[in-house]
């Protein structure tokens, strides 16, 4: 129990070094975090996924993310119902070994991730998906969920340098419009359309004749 709590304290305190590490962009051909896909159109009611994804990197051990949404038009559908509070899902990239936060505030509309790696285990490397978040339509109109802070880092608690990419995800909601024909469906219609047109002709000049035998 000791050693847990000394592993939870490490972490907490490389955690809290990061938090007060600036964010520096890194050079070209380093890590790459973007949100996926930039564009998301739902109907209301309709979830959809976004991910947070993580590219190039090396030796991730430890990741924080926070995130804002337009909480009036968008929801987020907890992954863990059996757990108190809201959460997202974790990626799978990143084993989630502690998770030191992992909380979503509903009418605030913000997103709170932070997991790490812990020993005996080993760090991971390359791409992968850090956390997914199901998102929920409420009503129409147009929304963003954004990530506002990235934070990576190594076994060691040091910062691992990132780009931000795609940092940003337009939401669109719609309601749905009228479905187009299938082309058998548009033979039907013009069958009956042209039936429709006959008959009244044809009513048309029996009324001609009837006209024409009482004169």
């Amino acid at each position: 129990m000791h050693q847990l709590s000394v592993r939870k304290g490490l972490l907490l305190g490389a955690l809290l070094l990061l938090l007060v590490s600036p964010c520096v962009a890194s050079a070209e051909g380093g890590p790459v975090v973007r949100l996926d896909p930039e564009v998301l159109t739902l109907r209301p009611g309709e979830t959809g996924e976004v991910v947070i994804q993580v590219d190039g990197v090396t030796d991730l051990a430890g990741a924080e993310v926070h995130l804002e949404y337009d909480a009036d038009l968008l929801e987020v559908v907890d992954a863990d119902p059996e757990t108190e509070g809201v959460q997202i899902a974790h990626g799978g990239f990143l084993p989630a070994d502690f998770v030191a936060q992992n909380q979503v505030d509903l009418h605030e509309g913000r997103i709170d991730y932070a997991v790490a790696r812990m020993p005996p285990h080993e760090p991971v490397s390359g791409d992968g998906p850090l956390a997914i978040v199901t998102l929920r339509a409420r009503g129409k109109g147009e929304g963003t969920l954004a990530l506002r802070t990235i934070l990576l880092a190594d076994p060691n608690g040091n910062p691992i340098e990132a780009d931000v990419v795609a940092g940003r995800v337009a939401v669109v909601v719609e309601v749905s419009s009228t479905r187009p024909c299938s082309p058998a469906g548009a033979i039907l219609l013009g069958a009956l359309g042209m039936a429709l047109l006959v008959q009244s002709r044809g009513r048309k000049y029996l009324g001609d004749v009837g006209d024409g035998e009482r004169v």
